[in-house]
């Protein structure tokens, strides 16, 4: 566990649903590769939402386990959902370089 987020992605994670794992994963100051991995799985999802994903688990039910069922309800904006997959491409390249680190 790394002792403080990246102020980085302190600042994107306030473009995430407040219940989403990614934006809970970088409050509490997890471990960069798994915020890459969380927030590229959720990236995924929502570029697909009524899709599955290789594994075959439903794009929407992953979407509610990771945090996003009152966002889907709430969901009228395409703008809404482009700004959040916005903001997940860029955490997770973020977080995998300083994995690397």
């Amino acid at each position: 566990m790394t002792a403080k987020s990246h102020p980085i992605l302190l600042e994107l994670s306030e473009q995430m649903p407040e219940n989403s794992k990614t934006f809970l994963n970088i409050q509490n100051a997890e471990d960069y590769a798994d915020i890459a991995e969380q927030a590229r799985l959720e990236m995924n999802c929502l570029k697909n939402i009524d899709g599955t994903l290789e594994d075959e688990r439903n794009c929407r039910a992953v979407l509610t386990d990771s945090g996003y069922g009152d966002w889907l309800k709430d969901l009228d904006e395409d703008n809404d959902r482009l700004r959040v997959i916005g903001a997940l491409e860029l955490i997770s390249d973020l977080a995998r370089e300083l994995a690397e680190d």
